[in-house]
């Protein structure tokens, strides 16, 4: 950068060629000093390397931890995966992937609430278009929440996988709705059921599990002598052929 102050793309060639023998090298003490020193932007460089040197910094930041993992040292892989996050408030990728890792960890290590916390925490980094990755996962945990009888966050990540996944083609969005409705409703909270009726026909997934929660949310309200409710759900699922002949009961 002294030797060539204007000359950006000879500061480029020099930091590329830099940061190639490093790897090489397998120095990667230097590379990710250098590594830091280019994604903070201390050098001006193209956003092709920017791109390039980001997605090199994260995979050294999960390397040691991975190989951990990989050698069963899951207790260290785990303070790891931790401390990367804690130590990246400003890096949504790192954020994201330190997060699922270590509710993917808790999980196996039967620690549950903990697992399901992790997994809500990285969806606030997650985009819509590669939840299909961790859906799998966080319906798994759902069930296991649910047959351990933790019922609040059982539905809670049911309703937090279908929202995610609401925009996309997943396959899964009715039966998270019902599981999420049915919960709800056991747990006397018709007004989370209301809600994710609301998401139902935005979401594409207003079909037939959607007009068994209508029904059991009208016998709910008949059950519980919700008057008000029940006369006012009544007149607005009443226009639903497929529903209507279950209302008569």
């Amino acid at each position: 950068r002294e030797n060539f102050p204007d000359n950006l793309n000879e500061q480029e060639v020099m930091l590329t060629n830099m940061m190639t023998y490093y790897k090489k090298s397998q120095d990667n003490k230097a590379l990710y000093f250098w590594a830091s020193k280019i994604r903070s932007k201390e050098f001006r460089v193209s956003e092709r390397l920017l791109k390039k040197v980001k997605l090199l910094f994260l995979n050294l930041k999960f390397s040691r931890v991975e190989r951990d993992a990989t050698k069963g040292n899951k207790l260290e892989a785990l303070k790891g995966y931790l401390d990367i996050y804690r130590k990246s408030s400003k890096d949504k990728e790192s954020r994201k992937n330190s997060s699922i890792n270590a509710s993917i960890l808790f999980y196996e290590g039967k620690d549950l609430r903990r697992a399901y916390y992790w997994m809500k925490k990285s969806f606030n980094y997650v985009e819509r278009k590669e939840v299909f990755k961790f859906e799998k996962t966080a319906i798994q945990i759902a069930d296991s929440l649910f047959e351990r009888r933790f019922f609040q966050e059982s539905a809670d990540l049911y309703f937090s996988i279908f929202k995610k996944s609401c925009f996309t083609k997943s396959n899964n969005k009715e039966s998270l709705l019902k599981n999420a409705s049915l919960i709800y409703l056991s747990d006397k909270n018709h007004k989370k059921v209301i809600e994710a009726l609301s998401w139902a026909k935005r979401c594409k997934a207003d079909g037939k599990s959607s007009n068994f929660i209508k029904i059991e949310l009208i016998k709910y309200f008949y059950e519980n002598n919700r008057l008000t409710y029940l006369e006012k759900y009544l007149n607005k699922f009443s226009n639903n052929r497929e529903v209507l002949p279950g209302l008569i009961y």
